[in-house]
């Protein structure tokens, strides 16, 4: 049925230096001649409506051989072998039938820090049926992986089983529910660790009601059930349920209800979660909100609740060649624990890492030697001082991600830890935000400027650094004009806890010149200082790009890239560069380039060089 795919010839010379700690050197050299075969096919048997094949190669022969050194590049994901394989039977009839099997080889940069060897093979079926009673689909899945840092050595090894089931049902045309059913069975083994393995099943409904013409109104509820067992068994049930109204006369209610109850090893928990809240709409001019919420953590040792109401005002009106915007929330909170103990055990605490920002644990007198950082599964462990980092801030701790590391920047993790002392305590906090923006010459300038001010009353506490206070002010601009924009953000947080003061500059560029030059950058430099320990962070990161159009089917691309950062446990100097001039004769493309890396991660070098030729034919 169709036929696509391309092949081509490279040639290439590396030259890489090698300065470890130790200040020992390793000079490599290599030259490669290699080429590449990639065909994707699509194909019946019989008939169209009675089996499709659907074929994907992708094969490099010569790259197995210079696996010692791996392109260090900024984007690109080098495929090695990978072969697909899809079958399906009856695709236009009710019910379906799809088998596949993939394998696959690759060469990862991560975080422009380290190069991933990755082999993955997998497998599966597909049942579904089409209907308009009960929809339904039945699957398997087989996936073996194993990720090996070229730098490192370290490895990450998984295999898993995945059973799945789904079914939808409405009863009419206001309502919907949805039943999910799964069971993995998994082993994953990380850095000569000892083995892990689990075998989860999750069974998850959800109802969906929206009565009233236009769906005025709704009613979302979801029940959930985890249980897992093998080496890190746990059990967790939830129930939600969400309303929402909407009223005369601009006015919109809802509610919102949850139930979670949580069980591993020796640790259990429930939480309730209550909220209510009424918002309005003032022409397009003015919402308000106002908002109650009630929540309550129980477990054996203690009990805390919280008791909060607030709201809020949001303001945007039309000035003359622009806009201004003014916005202001509050919330009042009353927070309890009964109980006093020695010690408890903090489970899945969420935090999200971000370069550049500081992320505390919550709670203070943490035993540093029971921190456990773990992905969003809880299956994956990672590593302190290769994955994360560790730093004491008064009695808190900080963590942070570290670049080339397992946690990508901007991921969630999940953190278990021990807290030395837990007393019990009641206090009242306020919290108030305040925004202001205008925007003049036709969106041309921006200008902002936020506060954040968080302070404590009615305190029956022994020991008040428990009490994280906030002061926060945030000045900020934008300017653009055409293909350029520039920005700077100044952030000033007075804390009790940690105090930051954090600058940061950007630009933005993109744009095209005399019809034949195109040009896009971007551009980032943020300082974080804490201000008791006179400590800095200092993150500063540039690439760019520049195309020439040297005639109608040629073309000069300079690309460049430029990383640093500079902390703690963070020290990062990196720098990419690289030309490449394309053009193409009939339909034979081609493709010469030079691209030079330096790399200075925490002490440890790389300077890399590289220059190459590739002929192609696309088909």
């Amino acid at each position: 049925m169709s036929v696509k795919g391309l092949v081509n010839l490279e040639g290439q010379f590396r030259m890489q230096e090698n300065i470890l700690f130790s200040q020992a050197r390793e000079e490599l050299r290599s030259s490669i001649w290699r080429a590449r075969l990639r065909l994707n096919t699509q194909s019946y048997v019989l008939h169209p409506n009675f089996m499709l094949l659907d074929v994907n190669i992708d094969y490099n022969p010569g790259t197995r051989n210079d696996a010692y050194l791996v392109r260090p590049n900024l984007s690109e994901i080098t495929t090695a072998e990978r072969l697909g394989l899809k079958t399906t039977f009856f695709h236009k009839r009710p019910l379906t039938f799809v088998m596949f099997a993939g394998l696959n080889h690759q060469f990862i940069a991560r975080d422009s820090a380290t190069d991933v060897e990755l082999l993955r093979f997998q497998y599966g079926n597909r049942l579904g049926f089409r209907n308009r009673i009960l929809p339904w689909a039945l699957s398997y899945a087989f996936e073996d992986s194993k990720e090996k840092e070229l730098q490192t050595g370290r490895e990450f090894k998984n295999r898993r089983h995945t059973v799945f089931a789904h079914a939808k049902k409405s009863f009419g045309e206001n309502d919907r529910q949805e039943l999910s059913v799964s069971f993995n069975d998994y082993t994953r083994n990380y850095v000569r660790r000892d083995t892990v393995r689990n075998k989860l099943t999750n069974v998850t409904l959800r109802n969906h009601w929206f009565p009233g013409q236009g769906a005025r109104h709704q009613v979302v509820s979801f029940v959930s059930l985890d249980h897992q067992t093998g080496n890190i068994p746990f059990s967790r049930f939830q129930v939600m349920g969400t309303v929402q109204f909407k009223l005369p006369r601009g006015l919109q209610a809802g509610g919102r209800y949850q139930f979670i109850d949580y069980r591993q090893n020796r640790f259990a928990s429930t939480q309730d979660n209550l909220t209510a809240s009424l918002a309005h709409q003032l022409y397009l001019s003015l919402h308000s909100t106002l908002y109650a919420e009630y929540n309550r953590f129980k477990s054996g040792a203690f009990q805390e609740t919280k008791r909060t109401v607030g709201g809020g005002l949001e303001y945007k009106k039309r000035i003359p060649t622009g806009r201004l915007t003014l916005s202001y929330r509050f919330r009042l909170r009353n927070e309890r624990r009964d109980g006093d103990v020695l010690s408890v055990r903090i489970v899945n605490e969420e935090h999200t890492l971000r370069d550049g920002e500081v992320a505390l644990l919550e709670r203070p007198f943490v035993v540093r030697s029971s921190v456990v950082v773990t992905d969003e599964n809880e299956s994956l462990v990672y590593t302190e001082g290769i994955d994360y980092v560790l730093i004491e801030r008064g009695d808190y701790l900080e963590i942070q991600r570290v670049p080339g590391g397992l946690i990508a920047n901007g991921q969630k993790i999940l953190v278990d830890y021990t807290v030395r002392r837990e007393l019990a305590f009641e206090f009242d906090s306020i919290n108030h935000r305040f925004g202001a923006g205008v925007s003049l010459l036709y969106n041309h300038l921006d200008l902002y400027f936020r506060s954040n001010e968080l302070d404590y009353d009615n305190i029956n506490e022994p020991d008040f650094r428990v009490l994280k206070t906030i002061s926060q002010r945030v000045y900020g601009g934008r300017l653009s004009y055409g293909f350029l924009s520039l920005g700077a953000e100044l952030n000033d947080i007075n804390s009790n806890v940690v105090p930051t003061r954090t600058t940061r500059y950007y630009l933005r560029m993109a744009g095209q010149f005399f019809k034949r030059v195109s040009v896009s950058a971007t551009g980032n430099w943020q300082k974080v200082i804490l201000k008791d320990q006179g400590e800095k962070q200092i993150y500063t990161n540039f690439s760019g790009r520049i195309s020439y159009r040297l005639g109608r089917r040629s073309r000069l691309n300079l690309l460049g890239a430029y990383i640093f950062q500079e902390g703690r446990g963070l020290d990062l100097d990196l720098l990419n560069l690289k030309a490449e001039v394309l053009t193409s004769f009939r339909q034979i493309n081609v493709a010469v380039g030079v691209e030079t890396y330096n790399r200075d991660f925490s002490g440890e070098k790389i300077n890399y060089d590289r220059a190459y030729i590739r002929v192609e034919r696309q088909f």
